[in-house]
C-alpha cells in the first residue's frame, strides 16, 4: 500500500460507524480500518485541543441548557471523553476524579453526570478505558508472537523489560540480541515491534524517536508494523522495514529497507558490541596544521605553523606599551587638559569659566519661537 491508498481509506471513516462499512468495501479487515480510524482521530485530537478548550465555556452552556456530552462531541468533531475531561475541568472537576468516573460511571452520584459519562465512554472507541485496553492488548498480542517466533529458533535475546533494568542503554528496542543475527536472512543486533499500521507520518515520528537512535547505538535492525505500512517512504541506512508476513513459518514478504545485509544461514554470526557509546575523544593539537583565518573579510586558508595564543599577562602587557607610546606622542598642553570638558581655552593655554547666559534674554527669545509657531499652527 503507498500513502495515497492509505489516504483513501482514511478519508471514508468519518466516524466509528463506517468502520465495518469501509472494511467490506474496500476488502481491508475491520481492525486495520479501526487502526486507521484511531490515527486520524488521535493526531485530529491533538492538534486541534488547544482549539476546543478555547472554546470550552461556549460548551459549558450549551451543556448547561441540556445538550448531551455526546452530542456536543459530535457538533464539535472531538472524541467524547477528552470533551468531557475539558468540560468537567471547566466546571471544577479535579481531574483524578474525573478519570475516576470515566473507569466507574456507575459510582457517580448525581444522576445526569452519571448517565452522560456512562453514554461518552460507551460512545468512545479510542479514549475510553476499553478502547485503551484493546490498542495495550494488540501491542502485548504483536510481542508475544515476536517472542514465540524467536523462542523456536532459539534465538538469545533480551527484552525491553531486561534492557531496562541496566542502566547504560538508553534506549529499549523490544528485542536486542546478544550478539549479531540472521533473521530471514537479514543481520540485525535488534527488533521493534509496532502493533499498528506504518503511514508515513508514523514512520517519521518513529524513526526519530527511536529507530534512528537504535541504529546509532546498536547497529541495523528491523521494524515491524504487524497492521502493514506504506512502501514509498525513504528510509535511513541500517532500518528495515516488515510486516507480519516475515515472521510466518511458511514465508516472509519482501523487506523495505537499506543496508541489512542479506546473507545464507550458515554464514558466520560476527559478534557485536551491544553497550552505550565510548565517550567522545578530543583531536589532538596539530600545531603546523592550516587554519583558517579572517583576510579582507572572507575566510581564507594560512599555511605555517599557528601562531602561540597570547596569555592574559602578554595582553596586559602590549596594551599598557601601546598606551604609553600613545602618550609620549601627544603635546604635553594636550595631555594636561584632555580631562576638562568643562572649560573653555583661550589661545595663550590659560583656561576660563564659560559666561552665564542671560536668561532674560532667553525668555523672551523663546517667546517670540511660539508665538511664531502658533501663528502657523492658526
Amino acid at each position: 500500500m503507498n500513502q495515497d491508498d492509505y489516504r483513501k481509506i482514511a478519508n471514508k471513516l468519518h466516524c466509528s460507524s463506517d468502520i465495518p462499512k469501509v472494511a467490506a468495501e474496500l476488502g481491508i479487515d475491520e481492525e486495520l480500518a479501526l487502526i486507521i480510524f484511531t490515527q486520524q482521530v488521535t493526531r485530529d485530537a491533538t492538534k486541534r485541543f488547544y482549539v476546543v478548550k478555547n472554546q470550552i465555556s461556549k460548551i459549558s452552556q450549551a451543556y448547561e441548557r441540556g445538550t448531551g456530552l455526546v452530542e456536543l462531541a459530535n457538533k464539535f468533531g472531538f472524541p467524547p471523553v477528552l470533551l468531557g475531561y475539558l468540560l468537567f475541568l471547566y466546571r471544577q472537576v479535579p481531574r483524578k476524579e474525573f478519570w475516576k468516573y470515566v473507569r466507574a460511571p456507575e459510582s457517580i452520584r448525581d444522576a445526569r453526570t452519571r448517565k452522560e459519562i456512562a453514554s461518552a465512554v460507551e460512545a468512545d472507541l479510542i479514549y475510553s478505558p476499553k478502547g485503551e485496553e484493546v490498542q495495550r492488548e494488540r501491542g502485548q498480542k504483536g510481542e508475544r508472537k515476536l517472542f514465540d517466533w524467536l523462542d523456536r529458533r532459539k534465538y538469545s535475546y533480551m527484552t525491553e523489560k531486561d534492557i531496562k533494568g541496566m542502566k547504560e542503554y538508553t534506549k529499549t528496542p523490544d528485542i536486542l540480541f546478544m550478539k549479531q543475527e540472521t533473521v530471514n536472512g537479514l543481520k540485525v543486533t535488534w527488533i521493534e515491534s509496532k502493533a499498528n499500521f506504518g503511514d508515513i507520518v508514523e514512520m517519521k515520528k518513529n524513526l526519530s524517536k527511536q529507530l534512528i537512535p537504535y541504529v546509532k547505538l546498536f547497529g541495523k535492525g528491523i521494524v515491524v508494523y504487524w497492521f502493514g505500512y506504506v512502501t514509498d517512504v525513504e528510509l535511513p541506512e541500517g532500518i528495515t522495514v516488515v510486516d507480519a508476513n516475515f515472521f510466518t513459518e511458511a514465508g516472509h514478504s519482501a523487506p523495505v529497507g537499506i543496508g541489512a545485509e542479506a546473507c545464507s544461514d550458515d554464514a558466520q554470526k560476527a559478534p557485536v558490541q551491544v553497550r552505550a557509546p565510548p565517550p567522545r575523544r578530543e583531536e589532538p593539537h596539530r600545531p603546523h596544521a592550516a587554519v583558517p583565518s579572517c583576510v579582507g573579510g572572507r575566510i581564507s586558508g594560512q599555511d605555517g605553523p599557528r601562531p602561540r595564543p597570547r596569555s592574559v599577562q602578554d595582553r596586559g602587557s602590549q596594551s599598557h606599551d601601546r598606551r604609553r607610546e600613545h602618550e609620549s606622542r601627544r603635546p604635553e598642553d594636550s595631555r594636561d587638559r584632555r580631562r576638562e570638558p568643562e572649560h573653555r581655552r583661550h589661545e595663550d593655554g590659560r583656561d576660563k569659566k564659560r559666561e552665564p547666559v542671560d536668561k532674560k534674554q532667553d525668555d523672551e527669545n523663546s517667546k517670540k519661537s511660539r508665538k511664531s509657531l502658533f501663528g502657523l499652527l492658526e
